[in-house]
């Protein structure tokens, strides 16, 4: 199962032998083949490493249907057996141009290695917790990738310790702090993987430090960790692009810095979004970290797209990904944080029409503010004949019978905030109504002029509102904008609205 390097280099040496090329050219050659030699994953080393696999979880269905038969000794014997076996077969196919197959005989080693980890101390009664039982393993096989210069047991050994790190923060080990640990041992990971030559254990320790921050960002602070991770890879990202030969001479990551980069700048800003999700509705900071995203992907593919296909898929994901969140975030959560936080009035509506042939059931419904007297208006410009196209700000107060009524309004907004047994709804009024009789009415839109309900109950209620008063308890955001909460049948409440 000899490679392609191989291949070329037993053709070099026939070349030379038949005098097709001389001694330097040769060497030339040689040279050539081994700085760009890639260990990549051909089809051959596919189906080693999955036949590897299964060998391996062959052996332990094996020892574990007949365990307590064994006696304990054979049983221990027979661990350091498959471990040394492995390693050895391994190096030995290596040095013979079989990489593939002594690299899978090497991951059933270190897998061998695990389990015996278990195993014996199960048998012998050993005291010890399982997050040590996996530090012990991923320091074993890195160990081991030192020795044998391996690249798959280098990534293996990141794999490992990417599992404790889960499982200690998800409290499968008892978690009392938060694992830092985890950030000095990937940092001797990184260092080990120049000394194996391994390009995917950087690319994969890479994403598990993104991933480490993600969970450090869970536990802690979410901006204090967010930002700076937002801030670093854009730094990075401009290194690898606009010095691109020596940054990669250092992290060697085969000019793929800028996608990892990328990702980080869109796990740090995502961090941000979620954390300012429920808050959408009360401050611009989701909508300018949604703007930088965009403009970070636009931003990303305009400077490294040409040269990286990966970078453009992870660019289309996370375009794809921010339109998904702007629209949870900005529309959904925003409105869920009104429904849970916002203040609540009540108003007495009016029915106006049934159905919606697109979406099913619903009242039109009609307010009291739905028209709004002229005299009301507070701010209305001397000779200001018609309105214009603007923002209404309608000052709501508690009338003795529960419902809220209103007692003032300004086009625009309001000259102060409303008093603590007030509340403002900001509705919207196009041009063209007249103001020049303070008897006359506009009509605005709050947003809230339709709730929809079960099919079949429509007409049901319809008829109900002509009979006796319903109403609709609304929620008020601090900048006015208003969400239904729910309808209420006098004091019953029909139908209440999910906060998603």
């Amino acid at each position: 199962m000899a490679g392609y390097a191989t291949k070329v280099r037993a053709d070099i040496a026939r070349w030379r032998a038949a005098g097709l090329i001389d001694a330097p050219t040769a060497d030339a050659l040689t040279r050539d083949v081994a700085a760009n030699d890639r260990a990549s994953l051909s089809f051959g080393s596919i189906l080693a490493m999955m036949a590897a696999l299964l060998f391996g979880a062959a052996i332990l269905i094996f020892v574990a249907a007949n365990w307590e038969a064994i006696p304990r000794l054979a049983r221990v014997t027979a661990l350091f057996a498959v471990i040394l076996g492995g390693y050895v077969a391994g190096a030995v196919l290596k040095t013979r141009d079989h990489a593939a197959i002594g690299e899978a005989l090497w991951i059933i080693a270190a897998a061998a290695f695990g389990g015996s980890i278990a195993l014996i101390g199960q048998m012998y009664h050993l005291s010890g917790d399982e997050a040590s039982a996996l530090l012990t393993w991923c320091a074993g096989t890195a160990l081991a990738a030192v020795a044998l210069r391996s690249n798959p047991l280098t990534v293996a050994s990141v794999g490992i310790a990417d599992a404790w790190l889960f499982l200690k923060w998800g409290g499968f080990f008892r978690r009392a702090e938060f694992p830092h640990l985890f950030a000095a041992i990937v940092l001797v990971l990184f260092a080990i993987s120049f000394w194996t030559r391994s390009q995917a254990a950087r690319h994969v320790i890479i994403l598990s430090i993104v991933f480490y921050l993600l969970l450090l960002a869970i536990d802690h602070n979410t901006l204090q960790v967010a930002i700076p991770l937002v801030l670093v890879s854009m730094l990075l990202f401009a290194a690898a692009i606009f010095v691109a030969e020596p940054v990669d001479s250092v992290v060697q990551l085969g000019g793929r810095l800028p996608l990892h980069a990328l990702i980080g700048f869109l796990a740090g800003l995502a961090m941000v979004q979620f954390e300012l999700a429920d808050e959408a509705s009360y401050n611009s900071g989701f909508a300018i970290a949604s703007a930088a995203a965009l403009a970070g992907i636009v931003a990303a593919i305009m400077l490294g797209g040409r040269e990286s296909r990966g970078l453009r898929w992870v660019a289309y994901a996370g375009f794809a990904f921010e339109l998904a969140i702007i629209y949870v975030g900005w529309i959904i959560a925003g409105r869920a944080a009104i429904l849970r936080n916002g203040k609540e009035v009540l108003l007495k509506v009016e029915p106006v029409d049934p159905r919606d042939l697109l979406r099913g059931d619903y009242i039109s419904l009609g307010y009291d503010i739905s028209r709004i007297p002229v005299k009301l208006i507070a701010n209305i410009p001397p000779g200001k004949f018609t309105s214009n196209d603007s923002e209404i700000v309608v000052r709501l107060k508690k009338a003795v019978d529960g419902y809220w009524q209103p007692s003032a309004a300004w086009f625009d907004q309001a000259p102060a905030p409303a008093a603590s047994d007030e509340a403002d709804i900001v509705g919207h009024v196009a041009d063209g109504w007249d103001l020049r009789s303070p008897e006359m009415t506009i009509t605005p839109e709050y947003g809230i002029e339709r709730f929809y309900l079960p099919e079949g109950k429509g007409m049901a209620i319809q008829n109900d509102m002509r009979v006796r008063p319903f109403g609709v308890k609304l929620a008020l955001s601090a900048n006015g904008k208003a969400q239904i909460k729910a309808l209420m049948d006098g004091d019953k409440t029909l139908f209440e609205e999910p906060l998603y």
